[in-house]
């Protein structure tokens, strides 16, 4: 059966852009802002009065406003885009900031014994002047998203399952049964057919009848949209807004990261494989070639594989395997006395070298340096496919998989023949998601290359 769930986008929202993108612009947009104000404020100051030999510590002091500044607003999530709906949160997530950058700096100049009255009369003065121009500029945003542009900046979507509803204002419908949409948990690829359909929604409204809900909570697994169920009343037609779907049935995401959590670990992401691509260029250039002398074929391997989300990518690796005997569903997986190995393969495997060209992945947002492993779709144990030995395999992938994880570090590598293989792999995935920091992925990538050779790595 044919799945087309391509979406019709809102008509009116702003330029045209996604919801997420758009609060994005504005967030990143208030940051500018507020950084432009403190650079004009201190050039002003800076220029504007005589300090003569106080020059260079006042550009110290004024630098250092900026950074403490910048600090404390991003503690106080200033520029999440909730804390700008709100006038008087925006508010306090400004002043406070202010308050403690300008205390540091007080604190800092007064033990290094340095002159405290004319810096700290220019920092104090950047200080005031910023906090009129960041609320004024609050004040202008909440007043231009007002109460009724707020569907614009939020992507709503109701998902109607052969049942009668009306539909609210904000809301972009999928008639799931016209859309051949079925919340079928088992199906990989109509998984990944909702979830490219869904990865940026805010919220999802499932229109469904009671018996169906279920289905739905155990197919929509793994999502990071808000999940609500709304069931008609008994004359079979439904009628609910914005405001009424608050006493619907509500499933949210218990081990999702919140979008401060996935930008903060989106940069690491970024950061650290620029800074791992640099340094292993010339090893992967080198692997390259001995791949393509060693056995004919393609340099790179790619075979699809489950995202977050439950969404499908390629995922690029260095093949280890002689071409004819490739496995692009995974269903066979290698062993260690596997003959389909390439003679460089068994190296590259045993020192996961292979592993490297998922760097690229990571840079395409595809993947994170720290995460549970991607599954080729057909891995199976025991002849099972990982799903059907536990439905809470699908929940692992409410974040991006990883190069590395929480389970290699804890020795769980290698083919998994076995139930046990893995359940405790999917143990350690729950693990991560539950109780992710990035200070943990920092450990998990440092203890990573004392594992790299290990008995099951091949």
């Amino acid at each position: 059966m044919q799945c087309d769930i391509a979406l019709a986008q809102s008509t009116n929202r702003w330029f045209s852009i996604p919801a997420y993108q758009l609060r994005l612009s504005i967030g990143c947009g208030v940051v500018i802002f507020d950084m432009v104000v403190i650079c004009i404020a201190s050039a002003f100051f800076l220029f504007r009065f005589p300090i003569g030999q106080a020059l260079i510590p006042n550009i110290e002091a004024q630098f250092l406003f900026a950074v403490f500044y910048l600090v404390f607003a991003i503690t106080a999530r200033a520029f999440h885009f909730d804390k700008l709906l709100h006038f008087r949160k925006s508010a306090s997530s400004v002043v406070l900031p202010i308050f403690y950058a300008l205390l540091t700096i007080f604190a800092i100049k007064f033990v290094l014994h340095r002159e405290i009255v004319n810096v700290f009369s220019m920092v104090f003065a950047t200080g005031a002047l910023l906090t009129i121009a960041a609320l004024s500029l609050r004040m202008a945003v909440r007043s231009l998203i007002g109460k009724n542009s707020q569907s614009n900046l939020f992507d709503n979507v109701l998902v109607v399952d052969s049942v009668q509803v009306q539909v609210p204002a904000g809301f972009r419908t999928i008639d799931a049964h016209a859309r051949g949409l079925e919340p079928d948990p088992d199906n990989p690829l109509m998984r990944h057919w909702a979830a490219d359909s869904l990865q940026h929604a805010d919220r999802v409204v499932i229109a469904c009848n009671a018996e169906r809900c279920e289905r739905w909570a155990q197919f929509l697994s793994g999502s990071q949209s808000e999940i609500r169920f709304y069931v008609p009343n008994a004359s079979g037609l439904g009628i609910f807004s914005t405001g009424t779907i608050q006493h619907d049935i509500f499933l949210k995401p218990k081990i999702a990261l919140n979008p401060d959590q996935r930008c903060l670990k989106r940069i690491f992401d970024i950061c650290g494989a620029i800074i791992l691509l640099f340094l292993f260029i010339p090893l992967m250039l080198l692997t390259g070639l001995l791949v393509k002398l060693d056995h004919p074929g393609p340099m790179i391997f790619e075979q699809v594989r489950i995202g977050r989300g439950n969404r499908l990518f390629p995922l690029y690796k260095f093949r280890s395997l002689k071409t004819k005997s490739t496995d692009f569903s995974g269903q066979k997986s290698v062993t260690q006395s596997d003959d389909r190995m390439t003679s460089i393969g068994k190296f590259i495997r045993a020192t996961s070298i292979d592993e490297l060209p998922q760097l690229l992945n990571v840079l395409r947002g595809e993947m994170s340096l720290v995460g549970p492993r991607p599954h080729a779709l057909a891995s199976q144990a025991e002849n099972q496919l990982f799903w059907e030995i536990d439905q809470d395999y699908w929940r692992r992938h409410a974040i991006k998989p990883g190069m590395t994880g929480l389970a290699q570090i804890r020795g769980f590598r290698g083919a998994t023949d076995e139930r046990v293989d893995l359940v405790n792999r999917l143990k350690s995935d729950m693990d991560y998601l539950r109780d992710w920091s990035i200070w943990r992925d920092i450990y998990i990538l440092a203890a990573t290359p004392f594992v790299l050779i290990h008995k099951n790595a091949y």
